[in-house]
């Protein structure tokens, strides 16, 4: 790791346990960025001879076997509760790793993400109608907002004022009488 590396992980962890806060049980740091290659951790396993049990062991070994050197892992204080790692009551477990180095604003970008998940979809039929009901509803209203009216108009639309219409379809409006009973209204 080059020196430039060493001070910004330096000032990334610091940041991480700043704005990220400590675990008061064990004085560690909720969020951590490491390198793959320098991770170690003792596991605890029992040593067999076919069904036969030898002997309980414990070993030192690659946290991330599976990763190659170079890659770059954040990392999260968790609650050991399977026990295999002797860490003590807590372990640091991974969120996400990096094939190069990262700067700040990815690693902020990754956790402000853990913490504030994107909008989730509908579970339910029902809930996605009920959803999209509310949205249609509050379109027509920003709809009905921009649309200049007369104080009447408005008042009609929004329930404050009534209005009576002819249920029968029939007008009667004097041009639209139709002839022959005129004739009868005026004799």
């Amino acid at each position: 790791m080059e020196l430039a590396d060493f001070e910004e992980l330096r000032i990334i962890n610091g940041r991480l346990a700043l704005m990220y806060g400590s675990n008061v049980n064990v004085q560690k740091p909720n969020f951590r960025l490491i390198q793959v290659e320098d991770c170690l951790e003792k596991r605890a396993g029992e040593i067999h001879y076919g069904k036969v049990f030898l002997k309980e062991d414990v070993r030192e070994i690659k946290k991330y076997p599976w990763l190659d050197d170079g890659w770059w892992m954040i990392e999260r204080l968790v609650p050991n509760v399977l026990g295999d790692v002797i860490e003590g009551g807590y372990s640091y477990e991974p969120i996400y790793c990096f094939k190069i180095f990262p700067i700040w604003r990815a690693v902020e970008f990754l956790i402000y993400n853990l913490f504030h998940p994107a909008k989730q979809h509908p579970k339910t039929e029902k809930q996605a109608w009920y959803e999209y009901k509310e949205d249609l509803e509050k379109k027509k209203i920003a709809a009905r907002d921009m649309i200049d009216t007369t104080p009447l108009e408005t008042s009609l639309n929004d329930g404050s004022a009534l209005s009576y219409s002819n249920t029968e379809g029939i007008d009667y409006r004097p041009s639209h009488i139709p002839s022959e009973i005129q004739n009868e209204v005026k004799e």
